[in-house]
Formats: structure tokens, C-alpha cells, sequence
């Protein structure tokens, strides 16, 4: 933590406009930190539980429930951390979503895009590596699961034992 000396004969303007400038390049130093995922879930629960996990873990998340909606938002913005794609969903699923990533949205491509699934085979999970996703969730999932699946890839320092979903 960094300390502010102000000297004693400063104006109280002057303190104000320090003070506004400390505290706004440290909202600055938690935006450049805080991760960002987009996240593609068709099912409310799914979302619900997903949007919690993550706020808890402090990650701002984008959430979508088609694969349509995943490139009517990368349209305006792109600059996510992370990508958590459903493999089955209304309109584009999963696999066909990363394809046109991969080719619409090179900078995006080459960040994390991780694929979840309540479908869990040798061969899915190979198909899924195969298209170039990062690691596979397995639906049903846990907390600590998910947290360890993320870690990889994003700086998060939750713990999860804290992690309590009501």
C-alpha cells in the first residue's frame, strides 16, 4: 500500500484534488485487474449460478443465452479475459461459436475460451480440444471445481471455502 505525505501547508482545494486523483488511479488499478469474462449459458439456473460464482470471485462477467448474442456483443466489445461457452445452444451452439471466433476475432482467439457441458465422454472432450477449447466444465459442476478450472487461466484470489450459494 502506498502512503500520501501531504504537506501541512497545503490548501484544502489541493487536498480535495489529490484525493480525487488517488482515489480514481485506484479505481483505474481495479479495472486493469479485475477480469472480464463472456459468458454463453442458455439456461436461467445455469447463469444464475454462474453469474454468482463469479461475482463472488470478483470477475465482472457479460452474460448471453444463444450463440447469436455472443457476436451481437463482441460487435460493440471484445476485450474479454475469457470466453465460457455452453456447447448446446439456441441459434449458433458451441462449436460452431468458436470456429467464428477463431476466425472473426483473432485478438479474442487467442485469450481462453473454455467450453462447458453436461455431456462427459472420452471422444466429446477430445472433439471439444480439437476445436480449440481451452479445457472442458463438466455440468454438474462445483464451486471448487469451477474456481480451479478458472485459475487457470485468469489471477483469482477467492477463496472458495467463503463461497456460499443460497
Amino acid at each position: 500500500m502506498s502512503l500520501i505525505r501531504i504537506s501541512p501547508v497545503a490548501k484544502p482545494w489541493q487536498i480535495k484534488l489529490l484525493l480525487v486523483i488517488y482515489s480514481s488511479l485506484i479505481d483505474i488499478a481495479f479495472i486493469m485487474n479485475h477480469p472480464r469474462i463472456l459468458v454463453a449459458e442458455d439456461t436461467d439456473f445455469g447463469q444464475l449460478i454462474i453469474q454468482q460464482i463469479l461475482s463472488i470471485m470478483g470477475i465482472d462477467c457479460t452474460i448471453v443465452d444463444n450463440g447469436q448474442a455472443v457476436f451481437d456483443i463482441l460487435k460493440t466489445e471484445a476485450d474479454y479475459d475469457l470466453v465460457l461457452l455452453d456447447i448446446e445452444m439456441p441459434y449458433i451452439d458451441g462449436l460452431l461459436a468458436i470456429k467464428k471466433i477463431y476466425s472473426d476475432y483473432p485478438d479474442l482467439s487467442k485469450k481462453p475460451i473454455i467450453a462447458t457441458t453436461g455431456h462427459k465422454s472420452k471422444e466429446s472432450h477430445q472433439t471439444l480440444i480439437n476445436a480449440g477449447f481451452a479445457t472442458v466444465i463438466y455440468k454438474p459442476f462445483t464451486v471448487e471445481g469451477f474456481k480451479t478450472e478458472l485459475s487457470k487461466y485468469l489471477k483469482v484470489g477467492m477463496d472458495t471455502k467463503e463461497i456460499k450459494l443460497t
